[in-house]
């Protein structure tokens, strides 16, 4: 999976664990959003990204989140309060960072989502599943999956026709 992909877009939780590819163990942390940094420092983000990806493991596999990481969470959630202000007759809503984030992941433990492991090579991004069945995180992944697993069908057929038509080396013109 190329490095510069874009975010998925399922909210604060997913888009900063995704910041890191386990499948090509890339940290893509310091190339993503300026303002989040601006908020909490590098170490703070990975330490956050670190508590949110334990919990969403536990989610993927239908497991209990780690109780640490929930309380972790909790007193981030208690110490970010949302706010809203009025501006110019629009509502504007105030959410720290770290905050959204917590809410996000309390959101998926709740289960009103199915978080999943993108299963294609290269990827394991967590993703919400649009449906039961959804194994891939996006169309680009479950197109390379699936040529990677055409590939290797083709290639196993190959050498099957091949050990079938020299089952003891090479055919020579007078024979065996």
């Amino acid at each position: 999976m190329p490095l510069d992909f874009a975010w998925l877009g399922q909210g604060p939780a997913l888009d900063l664990a995704n910041t890191f590819v386990p499948a090509q163990q890339a940290d893509l942390l310091g190339q993503w959003s300026e303002s989040r940094q601006k908020e909490l420092s590098l170490t703070e983000l990975r330490d956050l990204r670190a508590t949110v990806t334990s919990v969403l493991e536990a989610l993927a596999q239908g497991a209990q989140p780690p109780e640490e990481a929930i309380e972790k969470l909790n007193v981030i959630s208690a110490e970010a309060p949302l706010h809203t202000t009025l501006r110019d007759g629009r509502l504007e809503v105030h959410e720290p960072f770290a905050g959204a984030v917590a809410r996000a992941v309390f959101a998926l433990a709740a289960g009103h989502e199915t978080v999943a492991t993108c299963r294609a090579p290269g990827c394991g991004m967590f993703f919400v599943r649009a449906h039961p069945r959804q194994v891939w995180c996006c169309h680009g992944c479950g197109n390379r999956a699936r040529v990677a697993r055409h590939y290797a069908r083709a290639k196993a057929e190959k050498e099957r026709v091949d050990a079938v038509e020299r089952p003891n080396g090479p055919i020579t013109e007078g024979g065996r």
